[in-house]
């Protein structure tokens, strides 16, 4: 037994040699290396919202070791603070060069009641800086105040997926929404949403969000979209302006309902 003790004991002690002697070894090969002293920081995006950030709260500047500090705290801090950014990327260039570079994100639509936030492709909400007239709204949300930081969750977070299918694909060069209105309710489906288009015509739209098919959701959304589409072309062709379409039904292919806008 005084044999194990000792071996214990002695184990121990040969690891906090070897931790002291890995902490002394970081210290004189990185920490206290004059060689590793930011002589160039190099902050590509973000402005003064980033230089600030780096500069005045965390002390990061010309004359800081490159290793006195952790990346991943200073990204995690960083974004947490400033949710209109997606992404922070710190890279350390040795021998005395810290680049920051940040990534912001995209306004797909505006949110809440004012139209001063806006939500990406992602469905975070930020704080909506400039003006964006052309940009589509999101109405008829009911429930707690939304706030920068947050997710869209539920028919706020469809009405996402749809916006931002008609954003990266042809769709969207002939569909322009203008409002999306998230009550439901329209054509006796809880979930449906009502858009508003450019040019007054009001759209009732609904899309399976159930389905067990394999992206069964994201092809029926495109496929009504589509839809759409070909129907808002027809009518533009034709000279027909349109008051109203229906597209909630399982068969719209075969019974879309729509109003003509009589001038």
């Amino acid at each position: 037994r005084l044999a194990v003790s000792l071996l214990i004991v002695a184990q121990a002690g040969l690891g906090m040699v070897c931790w002291f002697g890995f902490r002394y070894a970081a210290d004189a090969l990185f920490f206290g290396n004059a060689r590793y002293t930011i002589r160039l920081l190099d902050i590509v995006n973000g402005g003064a919202i980033v230089r600030d950030f780096i500069r005045g709260k965390h002390h990061i500047e010309e004359g800081t070791n490159l290793f006195s500090f952790d990346i991943e705290t200073i990204q995690s801090d960083f974004l947490n603070g400033a949710p209109s950014f997606k992404k922070m990327e710190i890279t350390r260039i040795l021998p005395d060069t810290l680049r920051v570079d940040v990534v912001e994100r995209t306004p797909l639509a505006k949110v809440g009641k004012y139209g001063s936030l806006a939500a990406d492709n992602e469905g975070a909400v930020f704080g909506l800086r400039g003006t964006h007239g052309n940009m589509a709204m999101i109405t008829g949300f009911s429930g707690q105040d939304l706030r920068p930081g947050d997710q869209l969750t539920g028919v706020m977070r469809d009405a996402i997926a749809m916006l931002d299918m008609c954003d990266r694909t042809l769709i969207g060069h002939e569909l322009v929404i203008r409002e999306v209105d998230v009550r439901g309710g329209f054509g006796g489906r809880d979930d449906s949403l009502r858009l508003e288009l450019d040019g007054g015509t009001t759209v009732d739209f609904w899309w399976d969000r159930n389905t067990e098919e394999e992206d069964g959701a994201t092809k029926d959304l495109g496929e009504r979209l589509s839809f759409l589409a070909g129907v808002i072309k027809r009518s533009k062709r034709d000279g027909q302006s349109l008051r109203t379409v229906d597209l909630t039904l399982d068969s719209y292919r075969h019974n879309c309902p729509v109003t003509p806008r009589w001038n």
